[in-house]
């Protein structure tokens, strides 16, 4: 890995640190709202950036090719299902002053995802 790559690595790091930041005071001005109207509303903007994202990149075959296979439409259902309990639950926690409980939360997840994927998987930690 270049010096370059690394630095650029370490301010994409720091950047989506800060902006991760933000976003929880960002949620939590929003506290008048329903937890589930705010996650209805991200879910609907992302699905048009996603369709804009895809007709740019010219995508959209892959995507209907995807939709064609009843096991992966299976295997994005549940992914799909699980992010939204995961971002309900944290728009949810930051709404109703849980904010340390969230950080933490969000803090420790990749850690048992690495736990995951050493102890079951069988991968090497590097």
């Amino acid at each position: 890995m270049s010096e370059q790559t690394e630095r650029n690595g370490v301010r994409v790091g720091v950047a989506a640190f800060v902006l991760w930041g933000l976003l929880t005071i960002y949620w939590k001005q929003l506290s008048g709202l329903d937890a589930v109207e705010l996650i209805a509303w991200r879910m609907f903007t992302a699905a048009i950036v996603m369709a804009i994202v895809a007709t740019v990149r010219g995508t959209w075959p892959a995507i209907v090719t995807a939709f064609r296979s009843r096991s992966t439409v299976t295997r994005l259902m549940i992914a799909a299902l699980l992010l939204t309990a995961n971002w309900g639950s944290y728009v949810w926690a930051v709404i109703n002053d849980r904010v340390i409980e969230t950080a933490l939360g969000y803090f420790i997840a990749p850690l048992g995802t690495m736990a995951i994927g050493v102890i079951i998987l069988g991968e090497r930690a590097n």
